[in-house]
């Protein structure tokens, strides 16, 4: 939220509203995209218009609120590759014999049992016919419903709209839609894969956290832009020695860094370092060792990071 009085270049769906759209490469920790926006303009519009970024072979793993069938047309038009969630009234079509058939998700959905999953090729989406070579559906558990369904309660309850029937059975499932090859990466993999888009999620709270992006005190507009442009100047400052640092002490020793950890020391000393407000000095080796020394990941146990994940796929 922002003051009401930006409303004519911040727009919200109730009152005065910003949102930073961030796009980066979970590899190599480039940034490729980073503005800021309007409140309700749309994610999947930013998507499409985003797709310069995207190079052969790249795989693009985003929100289920940057879905859309014009964007994973272009992605693969690309030679890329995408993975992304199914948005629950977009209807899936198999052709049989030149006729098309709807599917019908729930009949197969009520044969199957927790964690079960099916992968089904050469389907259909949208009105468009968009070709999709693999959807991959699998129901979850109780707990993993039971989570999903608390988030969409709450998201109720904010907007003031209550989904369908059929859009809240659909809840229980997930269902994938991916152009990867099946013989580079099968069902599970395609999983494990979309589950490091929490990773951006990670990051932004980490930011709010750190950086008070969501405090916005009263001010002038001209002020706000100040403000805002700076701070994601300094994160981006940040983000980029961080990433180095992460890569340099996962690759030496094997140490994996935390991304809130490591931020809340590089906030602390980075303006000492930056302005030379401190008497003692300051380096960047001496934060690089400060994060190995206070910056180490906490590991859960049974837990995959997402360091452990790229190796196990073999893409790290």
């Amino acid at each position: 939220m922002v003051p009401a009085d930006y409303g004519e270049d911040y727009r919200g769906s109730v009152s005065s509203g910003a949102k930073i759209q961030f796009e980066y490469d979970l590899l190599s920790g480039a940034c490729l995209q980073l503005c800021v926006q309007s409140a309700n303009d749309s994610d999947a519009r930013f998507a499409y218009h985003a797709q310069h970024t995207i190079l052969p072979n790249d795989l693009c793993i985003r929100d289920l609120g940057f879905f859309s069938v014009a964007a994973l047309t272009e992605i693969d038009a690309r030679g890329a590759y995408y993975i992304t969630r199914l948005r629950s009234d977009m209807k899936v079509y198999i052709k049989e014999n030149s006729q098309w058939k709807e599917w019908d998700w729930e009949s197969l959905g009520n044969q199957l049992k927790e964690r079960e999953s099916v992968e089904m090729e050469h389907v259909y989406i949208g009105h468009e016919r968009l070709y999709i070579p693999r959807l991959i559906f699998r129901r979850l558990t109780e707990e993993e419903w039971q989570k999903r369904m608390a988030y969409v309660r709450k998201r109720e309850k904010r907007k003031g709209k209550a989904l369908t029937r059929q859009t809240l059975e659909q809840k229980k499932y997930h269902i994938l839609l991916t152009n990867l090859p099946q013989e580079s990466f099968d069902g599970q993999q395609v999983y494990e894969l979309y589950s490091l888009r929490w990773q951006i999620e990670l990051l932004f709270k980490a930011w709010k956290s750190v950086f008070d992006l969501e405090k916005v005190k009263k001010m002038k507009k001209e002020r706000f832009e100040c403000h805002v442009y700076g701070t994601l100047i300094a994160i981006l400052v940040t983000q980029t020695f961080l990433f180095q640092a992460r890569t340099y002490w996962q690759q030496t020793e094997g140490i994996q860094i935390s991304e809130r950890k490591a931020l809340d020391v590089l906030q602390f000393y980075w303006q000492q370092l930056l302005l030379r407000l401190s008497k003692e000095e300051i380096s960047l080796s001496s934060l690089l060792l400060l994060l190995r020394k206070h910056g180490r990941k906490d590991r859960r146990k049974g837990k995959e990071t997402a360091s452990d994940l790229l190796v196990k796929l073999g893409i790290y």
